[in-house]
Parts: C-alpha cells; sequence; structure tokens
C-alpha cells in the first residue's frame, strides 16, 4: 500500500488528473419527485457542483417542496455557502410548519441551524442524529449529521456518518470524501486519510484537495512531497483566479 501511495502521490504531480464531467441534463423536470431523482443522480456520480445548480433550478420550478430545499441547503452548508443555506433551511422550516406535525425535513433544518447556538448546540445535534437514524434511507439526513458532527467537532462520529455515506453511493462527491477523510485525520489517522486524498485529488485538482493533500503528506513526514504538492496548488490557485476573471470579463461584455 505504501509503494501505491508513493505512486499515486508521482501520478498527482505529474499531471495524471482529470476533472469530474458534467452530468446536467437541461429537459426540465415534470415532477418535484422526477428532479430531485435527477438532481440525485449527478449528486451520487460525484458532480455535486451540478447538482446544486440543479437544485437551485428545481426550488424555484417547486417552491413547496422541503425536500428539495433541504438538499440545496444541505449542498450549500457543504461548501461553505453559510448565508446562502441558511435561507433556504429558513424556507424548509417555513413550508413544515404549514402542517399540523413539524416534517422531518423542517426538523432537520431547525436543528441544523441551532448547531450555531451555544445553548442549545448539544440538543440539537442529538436530536439531529436521532432523526438521521430514524431516517438513515434518506442519505440527506446522513450528509447532514456527517457535517454536523464536523462542526461539533466529534471525529468518531463524523467518520462513521461520512462513511455510511459513501457506501450509499457510487461515487461520492469529493466534499464527502474530504470531509471522511477530515475525520480520519482528526484522530491520527493520516495513513488511512491519504487513500483518500488521493482519490480526491485524482478525480478533482482543485486549490482545496491539494492544499489538503499537501497537509496531509506533512503529517506523515513526507515534506518533499508536501512541497511538491503544494506548488501545484499555487499554480492551481493562478489558473482559477484567471478564469473567474476571463469569466467575469465575459459577463461584463454580455451586458453591454
Amino acid at each position: 500500500m505504501q509503494v501505491r501511495n508513493r505512486f499515486m502521490v508521482a501520478l498527482v504531480l505529474a499531471g495524471g488528473v482529470v476533472t469530474m464531467p458534467a452530468l446536467a441534463d437541461n429537459k426540465p423536470a415534470k415532477s418535484a419527485m422526477e428532479g430531485y431523482q435527477s438532481a440525485w443522480q449527478l449528486w451520487s456520480k460525484g458532480d455535486s457542483v451540478q447538482a446544486e445548480k440543479a437544485l437551485q433550478k428545481l426550488v424555484v420550478q417547486f417552491p413547496q417542496d422541503s425536500h428539495l430545499g433541504l438538499f440545496l441547503a444541505a449542498n450549500m452548508a457543504a461548501h461553505a455557502s453559510e448565508a446562502e443555506a441558511e435561507t433556504y433551511f429558513s424556507r424548509v422550516i417555513e413550508l413544515g410548519v404549514k402542517s399540523a406535525k413539524p416534517s422531518p425535513d423542517a426538523l432537520a433544518a431547525q436543528h441544523f441551524l441551532h448547531l450555531g447556538d451555544p445553548d442549545s448546540a448539544n440538543e440539537a445535534f442529538s436530536s439531529l442524529g436521532a432523526l438521521a437514524q430514524k431516517n438513515r434511507q434518506n442519505p440527506v439526513f446522513v450528509w447532514l449529521y456527517a457535517q454536523a458532527a464536523e462542526r461539533m467537532q466529534k471525529p468518531e462520529l463524523a467518520e462513521q456518518a461520512f462513511k455510511a455515506l459513501i457506501k450509499s453511493t457510487k461515487s461520492a462527491p469529493a466534499v464527502v470524501r474530504q470531509g471522511y477523510a477530515d475525520a480520519l485525520e482528526a484522530q491520527g489517522k493520516h495513513f488511512f486519510a491519504l487513500e483518500h486524498r488521493l482519490k480526491i485529488t485524482s478525480a478533482e485538482s482543485t486549490p482545496a484537495t491539494l492544499h489538503a493533500l499537501s497537509g496531509n503528506l506533512k503529517n506523515l513526514d513526507r515534506f518533499t512531497e508536501a512541497a511538491s504538492v503544494a506548488a501545484l496548488q499555487g499554480a492551481s490557485t493562478l489558473l482559477v483566479k484567471e478564469a473567474q476573471k476571463r469569466a467575469r470579463a465575459a459577463e461584463l461584455a454580455g451586458n453591454n
């Protein structure tokens, strides 16, 4: 396994990485359920970015569907879009209170938002855990619990939840695998985390994934390889910034 890890690091440094292809389907969904299944298919094949874009359209098309709203909020929370995530979590809660009994979606959204309140965080985390266990066939609940465990600095529980989530998909998105690797590293399991970091970076080479891989290698005292990956991270960051500038310039040109 040690030899295989070194080969994978060498592959990353040699540029043997690919970007996950877009799987978006531009056909409008005929129902909220069809739209949810389409977004889930994208997500479970590893493309959380395209899944989020699809969900953003679907919540406009089906504004009364809490499943779509919760799925979108979970995606945004995972990608650190806190303000936007809170908007959709709040919307799911509003939809839930319209019924005589709060829906599981509304309860999950409420518990997740309460994680930010020191006075209610522990109770909210416990309640979210019970809800995820009761609805463990729903991967969005499991994902929210995994994220909650990460925020509450409970790496053992985060590891279990992320692992269950990975097993439930064909190819879990990089953000999920990153969460799993982070939980492993938080427990000192750096070697096991490296296996996942390499898979993540081979599928999705971004400044964030390269930064995580470099840090993982440092924790294993593999400083030369860590430095080489860090150099790739710097180059990747510049490419991303350049692409963002070009996209912005094209947008401005289109508006004129």
